[in-house]
């Protein structure tokens, strides 16, 4: 355990909360009695804006920071390592220097993190402490975001970026606290072995006829492919899919309805959404029928393609007083393409057709 003075979790490494710690590990320690553990305390710097603008600590360095910390609260400043200590053992930058497990295994080879949250609940759940300690004996699935046209970044913090889903350390469902390792690639080398998927994600420059073979190449030996793209990026994305026999469909959808704007959007997820993992049709019933999707655009695709499709979310085409229609509606054109009472497709998945292979 590694716990920063600076840090709203830094109690959790005083030698009196110890106990309370063992505590939370004792369903663990019941199969795996011979588990060790460290606790070290430092200071480094964080993020916390409240350690640079509080009065208290106004031109005072980390050291004097931390001399007056452990002085307030009646600490032994001794029991902190400082940062040039603790660089020695551990570079933690990557973690923003916040309260984080390390867990290893017994031969000291692999080496995983087990964080805190931006939650209410904070804590690591029995899920993401069995997904650590997997890491420690499969290695992790790898999953890759393609840049160089603009996609949408995994490192930024930003309205438009993918941070939190894949890279954040403070988010609980992020990608790299559910078991997977997480890079960007550029498409002007060879893609990897062994990638588990490969994220194409919202570009806004076109891919090159080298770029789009090197992708179709990867699919058709099997690897898996996530393509996201909304309105205005069709003409991007299209030819990419059109092997796939998927393509998007001009426009944006939008709904009629007197309390929403008219591209707030609610969709059900479709029954072969159970195709992506058993019973996840049902866990989005039982926590609510309908998906947000604004700003969504719709799907078309042929069933006579290399790959079968399978509908992942659709319009809601029973809600009261809402119809569903295709519509430019962003750059102020009117609406166009009512949909006939049939449900627009916003998510799909596309494989190999096992039955009509030869």
């Amino acid at each position: 355990m590694y716990a920063n003075l600076f840090q709203g979790d830094a109690d959790l490494g005083l030698p009196e909360m110890l106990n309370n710690d063992m505590a939370w590990w004792d369903n663990y320690i019941r199969f795996m009695p011979e588990m060790q553990f460290d606790y070290i305390n430092y200071y480094d710097s964080v993020l916390d804006l409240r350690y640079y603008t509080d009065p208290r600590f106004r031109g005072l360095n980390l050291a004097e920071r931390a001399k007056k910390i452990t002085y307030d609260r009646d600490r032994d400043l001794d029991l902190y390592l400082p940062p040039d200590e603790i660089h020695k053992l551990i570079d933690l930058k990557p973690e923003l220097n916040l309260f984080v497990r390390q867990l290893e295994d017994s031969s000291g080879g692999h080496k995983t993190f087990l964080r805190m949250f931006h939650d209410p609940m904070h804590v690591p759940s029995e899920i993401e402490v069995a997904t650590a300690m997997k890491r420690l004996v499969v290695p992790p699935p790898k999953v890759f975001f393609v840049t160089g046209h603009s996609e949408r970044s995994i490192y930024k913090k930003e309205d438009r970026s993918y941070r939190a889903i894949a890279h954040d350390p403070g988010e609980r469902g992020g990608l790299i606290n559910q078991g997977f390792d997480v890079d960007s690639i550029t498409l002007d080398q060879d893609l990897p072995a062994g990638i588990a998927a490969l994220v194409i994600a919202d570009p806004t420059h076109p891919y090159t006829q080298d770029e789009l073979q090197k992708i179709q190449g990867y699919v058709a030996a099997g690897g898996n492919l996530l393509v996201i793209g909304h309105q205005g990026n069709q003409a991007l994305l299209n030819p990419l899919l059109k092997p796939l026999g998927v393509q998007l469909m001009e426009g944006m959808l939008v709904a009629n309805s007197k309390d929403l704007v008219p591209d707030e959007i609610f969709v059900r997820v479709a029954d072969s959404a159970n195709l992506i993992a058993l019973g996840l049709t049902d866990n989005w019933l039982h926590h609510g029928p309908l998906v947000y999707a604004p700003g969504s655009v719709g799907l078309r695709y042929t069933g006579n393609g290399p790959f079968a499709v399978h509908p992942f979310l659709l319009t809601h085409g029973r809600i009261p007083g809402i119809s569903w229609v295709l519509s430019n509606w962003i750059r102020g054109m009117s609406l166009i393409t009512p949909n006939m009472g049939r449900p627009f497709v916003l998510a799909c998945g596309a494989g190999f057709d096992t039955e009509n292979r030869g």
